[in-house]
């Protein structure tokens, strides 16, 4: 700040907006935009009220600071600014609508990022006297960006010769299976994590996509990821792996993020998929299943929807390994209830309508034998990617695992499932969902009609509603 001798002294009409020991903070009347800040001299004697009417004429020298030199380029630029920061922001807010967030991922991420750095150098333009503000804001937000940056070269070994090393699956035209290992990523449930392919994007590591773990940790440090092909990164991913060409594919993960939640403090859970929705219920059950100390919840029912049979290759493995471990389990039911809504469920299988239906509880799946095969003509691309050329997923259920599954043509009538579900459970209920807001719209409404005030009131428990949104 300038401070004044006292010697020249002219007539302005201000009044104090702010007073403290050191300083007045002065506006004035005609010009409400034109701000003043005018230190004391110990000669001089202030007045003690903290705000002066105004009308109050003081025999001041208006000080500005040293970059404010004209008065009108100083108005001229915080107004200007501060549109601009405005407009950056409802930038940022028209790239947050969900359809622009699931269409056009990485515009939504470019925007956030280059906007977000924008809107904090236009507030400090905007508002530079209290800059010191915006000084903590781009340390936290340089920060953010540092730990990311460091945690992914860790987890992802970028100094080993084996760096971003992955396996890649096509379990059919529509989904892959991408499988890493990462020694120390850690994450829970419902937990999700960036992929990024920087050989493959033409963005580089400046694209990457949200995938949420399908798996929970283990020894071996395997990261499982169900990914459903659609037009964009997915796609470009598989037609890489398709094409016979000479180059290298790595995948790197950046996470995990998201706050992983337990369904453990729960008797009776329902959770309903659609497609690759199955992804976080998978890791739920693992979850629950690998907890050593006594759970509470006792009947875990899994109600997928899918388009063809074969589609059960994407969790079979999981499936097995469920049938595996409830050997020894023996405090917990589990059940996949598996909807075919547009092909046809194996000929052996008995067929059901909808899960209320009377013979539901009684139904179960006998094993899969007769299923036609998936057949991809893709060569690997390279040392660290592998591709299954066959996969024959009416194999992949052994007899054992064939008993917690079973088959239903078309789609689920979710009031009778949860309601049959609510019947028998003897106190707390969760009721989850994950995949196409069409099929959340339809289980929220199954969730109303089957938990009302009336059946509440004949001895019901209530159910609780639970959404998963990202990363499907």
């Amino acid at each position: 700040m300038v401070y004044g001798t006292g010697q020249r002294l002219q007539r302005f009409r201000y009044y104090c907006i702010r007073s403290n020991s050191f300083d007045l903070l002065l506006r004035h009347e005609e010009q409400p935009h034109l701000l003043a800040h005018w230190h004391p001299l110990p000669e001089l004697e202030l007045p003690s009220p903290s705000f002066l009417p105004s009308d109050a004429c003081l025999e001041l020298a208006p000080h500005r600071s040293r970059h404010c030199s004209s008065r009108k380029q100083w108005a001229d630029a915080y107004i200007i600014w501060g549109w601009v920061a405005m407009g950056v922001f409802t930038i940022m807010w028209l790239a947050s609508f969900a359809t622009i967030r699931r269409k056009l991922h990485q515009l939504f991420f470019a925007v956030h990022i280059v906007m977000a750095v924008l809107y904090l150098v236009a507030c400090y333009l905007h508002w530079a006297t209290l800059g010191f503000w915006l000084y903590s804001c781009f340390v936290i937000w340089g920060f953010d960006r540092l730990v990311r940056f460091g945690r992914t070269i860790y987890y992802n070994r970028i100094w080993s010769q084996g760096r971003g090393e992955c396996k890649i699956e096509i379990l059919d035209d529509s989904c892959l299976r991408i499988t890493a290992i990462r020694p120390g990523f850690k994450w829970g449930p419902g937990q999700h994590a960036f992929l990024t392919s920087p050989r493959l994007s033409k963005w580089g590591i400046a694209e990457a996509h949200p995938f949420t773990m399908a798996n929970v940790p283990n020894d071996a440090g395997e990261v499982i990821i169900l990914a459903r092909v659609y037009q964009g990164y997915t796609r470009q991913l598989t037609n890489s792996l398709t094409a016979n060409k000479d180059k290298l594919i790595r995948c790197y993960l950046d996470g995990p993020y998201g706050s992983p939640h337990s369904l453990a403090s729960y008797d009776y859970v329902t959770l309903v998929a659609g497609g690759t929705g199955i992804a976080p219920w998978t890791a739920h059950l693992a979850g629950l299943l690998a907890e050593r100390k006594p759970i509470r919840t006792s009947y875990i029912h899994i109600v997928w929807l899918i388009r063809e049979a074969t589609n059960v290759s994407w969790i079979a493995p999981f499936i097995e390994q469920t049938a595996e471990k409830l050997r020894t389990r023996s405090d917990i039911t589990v059940k996949f209830s598996l909807h075919v809504t547009r092909g046809q469920i194996p000929a052996q299988t008995e067929k059901h309508t909808s899960i209320s239906d009377e013979s539901a509880s009684q139904a179960s799946t006998p094993a899969i034998e007769e299923m036609p095969a998936l057949t991809h003509k893709a060569e690997p691309v390279a040392a660290d990617v592998t591709l299954t050329k066959t996969n024959k997923p009416a194999v992949l259920l052994s007899h054992e695992a064939s008993k917690i599954v079973e088959w239903h043509q078309g789609r689920a009538i979710f009031a009778d499932v949860f309601s049959a579900d609510a019947q028998t459970c003897p106190e707390a209920m969760a009721v989850g969902v994950c995949g196409p807001f069409p099929l959340m719209e339809s289980v929220r409404k199954g969730v109303r009609e089957a938990s009302t005030f009336r059946s509440v009131l004949r001895g019901q428990v209530p159910i609780d509603y639970i959404e998963e949104t990202l990363g499907q």
